[in-house]
């Protein structure tokens, strides 16, 4: 979930040659819809989204999922809102700091992933 199209679209095209299955979401109203109607097996968020924060995003996207991953991106030195403090609080084990190199991102991702439960199958 980014407001950034750009962001998006390189997210995208990135770990979707890398096998991966992508979906992008511009805000966290929308990721927090997606994740009530799919299961993921990780979640990107910025934490500067234009209609709450990245911790609130993290925090309804681990109440509808409490062992999903989610990852939280920024590109600004300074977190106004101390999302990424509160959400290591509550259990966030990954923060990408943009722009990040690719290995970054894969790095992030195969940690959570790593640690994820199998997800169970849908009847």
């Amino acid at each position: 979930a980014d407001a950034d199209e750009m962001i998006r679209r390189s997210a995208h095209e990135i770990l979707g040659k890398y096998g991966c299955i992508v979906e992008t979401a511009h805000d966290g109203t929308e990721a927090i819809l997606m994740a009530r109607m799919h299961e993921y097996d990780c979640v990107l968020v910025d934490i500067r989204l234009p209609e709450m924060s990245g911790y609130q995003c993290f925090r309804q996207l681990r109440e509808i999922d409490s062992e999903m991953p989610v990852i939280l991106t920024t590109g600004f030195g300074y977190d106004a809102g101390h999302s990424i403090v509160k959400a290591r609080q509550d259990g966030l084990k990954s923060v990408l700091y943009k722009p990040f190199r690719v290995e970054q991102l894969l790095t992030e991702l195969e940690k959570n992933l790593g640690e994820c439960r199998p997800r169970a199958s849908q009847t």
